[in-house]
């Protein structure tokens, strides 16, 4: 990811078509897919683990739909997210029960910039 005066992050596309970006969370760093259909930020179980979450105590209250289908889903609040100069605090999240492949930024987190666009195969964040 590349920053900008104005404090803009620029991510470049991946060769699977997705956005990624290494953003940190409470302390630690946390590789995100981009995904601007998810409602909330979602935590891979791995990454839960690195955050200092307990998959196995959690309360898996929440159903939700996916693009995978219905999942069952903890929901968490993050103290902190931050990419470059951009920052969100308590940022609602969430763990599902059957673990993600990788976390997802979703607009929990995107809901709070300025704004997002793509062009081409890059996408920039404005804080």
């Amino acid at each position: 990811a590349l920053i900008n005066r104005a404090g803009e992050v620029t991510i470049r596309r991946s060769g699977d078509g997705h956005f990624r970006l290494t953003a940190t969370v409470d302390g630690k760093s946390i590789r995100f897919l981009v995904d601007t259909g998810a409602s909330r930020v979602a935590i891979s179980s791995i990454d839960a683990k690195r955050l200092g979450f307990d998959p196995a105590r959690l309360t898996y209250g929440i159903r939700t739909t996916t693009a995978n289908g219905t999942a069952w889903v903890a929901d968490i609040s993050l103290g902190e997210i931050s990419a470059g100069s951009i920052r969100a605090r308590n940022v609602r999240a969430a763990i599902s029960r059957n673990g993600l492949p990788e976390s997802l930024l979703g607009l929990t987190f995107l809901d709070r910039l300025s704004g997002y666009e793509v062009r081409g195969d890059t996408m920039i964040l404005k804080p």
